[in-house]
């Protein structure tokens, strides 16, 4: 069984080895994530603000009681093992599509291009009324004329001040749309690791945008000039290590030890320390949604500012601007201010790139429809089938997110940029609408259907392992002997759970004390007060490795 957050990578390696779930949902897209499991029958939901022991103990016998939820989570991993190829080498593939095709424009819908009013067939709509409104005077005039043709001058006057007026109107209206942001956290590494390492591996050059908790960096590209030299990278989260047949440059937030010969490594020192100093992720637990919104877009400033503060920031920013990369791999909107670079070093091809699905805001630069009458907001715990109180509620969160990162999010990440680029860059706006795909973790199966446009590429649980690594003795030794079964106890990657409130601690002790099960704990402490003789702690543990190499004799508990 699986307890979760709710964390979409956590949820795909839950789907990809059949683990039932038992979901405890806190912020951004873990309620959406739940309820597409919930609509499954593939586990059960626990309310973080009413945990209790009883309420854990009750949810942990309702799944291991009723054998549905394992067959049906069953069900969902032979859909997700039953692909013509995986996931990985569908990124693969078309980000090496896209070099060879010099940016696959041809992959880019026109919808792309258009405004909001245009997409939207407002201006279409406006001259068949002004038609309509034409014929209807005229028709009217002719009328009158019969009756006292001194009027038809006055018609005509009318119907020429309502073309100008109309044609007025049409020209003010534009709109620049860019709605994008950035979240700094380690789970986006653990996703983009596996293509960056893929595609270094196969000798291509990477380009990526990728943050970590102990280990933040971006591997900005590859330059030609050093086209003798082997490729093979090889990325941890302690360390990186990269052999390429081009040069390169690792921009860091962790300190690079002992890296290659032909490795550049330019450290982003203290971004992530200054989000989680200023950022309490604990505490937003309890805020709204809107404040949540809010709280993320001042994130990602604060993200972007002190990248671009820092010594590493300033030794790429002061690389010559001749810089030649053929590609540029970013993150879907999470920390726009660096896109200063893709217009800099010439506005190469450019590949997108989202762990969290399809955010909403991607939708109006890749020309994806995003229907709020069926399709749920990022942010919104609905399913596709909404009742009509539940598409009001999404038609309204959709256009305000899109609202609130189009002018208010977006113009402050452009000033960000212009402070610190001494080049003429893009417009962010026409930036995204030059990306050439967008790789999205979504799944067949788990995802509800939605149309995609071809440059849309879903590459669902893209980072899980068909065989698992082996496990440190320690664990292997600690799950053997678990007779009755384990839990493996996560709240994922940026919620610490040596910094929940002391009442909440006390009710996870309670119960996984009258277990008969072993728990294994990711606890972010050295120790644990009060640690049951059946719990055992660790600072990191191998998730997707201890989720795919459980003993087959035993139950399979998984919480996080």
């Amino acid at each position: 069984m699986f307890i979760t957050h709710c964390g979409r990578l956590s949820m795909l390696e839950a789907v990809y080895r059949g683990v039932p779930v038992v979901g405890i949902p806190l912020i951004m897209d873990q309620p959406s994530n739940l309820k597409l499991i919930l609509d499954r029958k593939g586990g059960v939901h626990l309310d973080y603000h009413t945990l209790s022991k009883e309420s854990i103990l009750q949810a942990v016998k309702k799944v291991l009681g009723n054998k549905s939820y394992a067959v049906n989570m069953k069900k969902l991993s032979t859909i997700f093992r039953d692909q013509a190829d995986t996931a990985l080498d569908r990124a693969v593939f078309w980000t090496e599509y896209v070099i060879r095709h010099k940016g696959a424009p041809h992959l880019r819908p026109a919808s792309t291009e258009l405004h909001w009013h245009q997409y939207l067939l407002l201006d279409v709509i406006l001259v068949i009324v002004f038609a309509l409104v034409i014929t209807f005077l005229i028709t009217r005039c002719m009328l009158i004329i019969f009756l006292q043709e001194i009027m038809l001058l006055t018609c005509i006057m009318k119907l020429a001040a309502l073309l100008l007026t109309s044609i007025e109107l049409q020209i003010v209206q534009c709109a620049k749309i860019l709605a994008l942001l950035n979240l700094a956290t380690p789970s986006h590494h653990v996703f983009n690791k596996v293509l960056t390492r893929t595609l270094a591996a196969r000798g291509h050059q990477v380009s990526a945008i990728i943050y970590l908790k102990s280990l933040v960096f971006v591997i900005i590209g590859c330059v030609r000039q050093h086209s003798t030299i082997q490729i093979k990278c090889s990325v941890s989260m302690l360390t990186v290590e990269v052999n390429v047949n081009k040069y390169v440059t690792v921009i860091s937030a962790g300190v690079d030890r002992d890296p290659p010969a032909n490795l550049t490594s330019i450290h982003l020192e203290g971004v992530y320390e200054a989000n989680r100093a200023n950022f309490n992720y604990e505490a937003s637990i309890e805020d709204s949604t809107i404040i949540n919104i809010l709280n993320m877009f001042g994130r990602v400033n604060l993200a972007c500012e002190k990248g671009l503060q820092s010594r590493g920031g300033q030794q790429l920013l002061n690389y010559p601007s001749t810089e030649p990369f053929d590609l540029i791999i970013t993150e879907a909107g999470w920390g726009e201010c660096f896109y200063g670079f893709i217009g800099k070093f010439g506005s190469p091809p450019v590949v997108a790139i989202s762990a969290f699905g399809i955010p909403p805001w991607t939708s109006g630069f890749m020309g994806t429809s995003e229907n709020p009458s069926y399709i749920p907001n990022f942010f919104t715990p609905y399913s596709s089938r909404m009742d009509f109180g539940q598409r009001i509620l999404n038609f309204v969160m959709h256009n305000l997110v899109v609202f609130l990162y189009e002018y208010r999010h977006i113009p402050r990440q452009e000033a960000i940029a212009r402070k610190y680029f001494k080049e003429d860059i893009p417009s962010f706006w026409r930036i995204e609408r030059n990306f050439s795909i967008f790789l999205a973790n979504i799944l067949i199966g788990l995802d509800d259907p939605r149309p995609l446009s071809p440059n849309v590429i879903p590459i669902g649980g893209m980072h899980v392992k068909a065989q698992p690594d082996p496990l440190p003795q320690d664990l292997v030794e600690f799950l053997d002997e678990a007779k009755d079964g384990f839990i493996f106890f996560s709240l994922g990657s940026n919620l610490r759970s040596d910094a929940i409130t002391k009442d909440k601690l006390q009710v996870l002790l309670d119960a996984f004390s009258e277990l008969p099960q072993r728990v294994l704990w990711k606890f972010e402490s050295d120790s644990l007060l009060e640690q049951p003789s059946n719990v055992m702690i660790g600072k990191w543990l191998p998730q997707s490795d201890i989720l795919g190499t459980v003993n087959q004799i035993l139950s399979r508990y998984f919480l996080s």
